[in-house]
């Protein structure tokens, strides 16, 4: 959460129009990937991909990556339910309607409430009789 927040909060204020548009892109594709939880995932973690370098900040950008790569295993299990990919899509359009506004706090919240959600829906899985 303070990493992808962080993250959030700076690619606020270093975003052009141009790069948002182009995250706009990852999550509209992802609309269309949401029954193929590899696919799914590879543009979930293109997008926080693409925030890590908007933001400007290298070494979390790579923290962010190094993290995604650890729980990438428990998440794919999260994105076969219907749920996660739906309420993931839906936190992805408001980062970035956050960050569209030029509201650093904003974006640094509404990036924490996803990964809130992140962490309930991969926990729930994990505590399922089928995780």
């Amino acid at each position: 959460k303070l990493i992808e927040g962080e993250i959030c909060s700076l690619a606020d204020s270093r975003s052009t129009d141009q790069q948002l548009d182009q995250l706009e892109e990852i999550v509209e594709q992802q609309e269309r990937v949401t029954e193929y939880a590899e696919e799914y995932l590879q543009l979930d973690s293109l997008f926080h991909k693409s925030l890590g370098e908007i933001s400007g900040n290298p070494f979390l950008a790579r923290a962010s990556q190094s993290l995604n790569v650890l729980g990438i295993e428990f998440r794919t299990k999260a994105a076969r339910t219907k749920d996660t990919p739906e309420r993931s899509i839906r936190d992805h359009y408001a980062i970035l309607k956050a960050i569209r506004a030029k509201d650093p706090e904003a974006a640094r919240k509404t990036m924490v409430a996803h990964m809130d959600q992140v962490m309930t829906s991969t926990n729930n899985v994990l505590v399922s009789k089928d995780g």
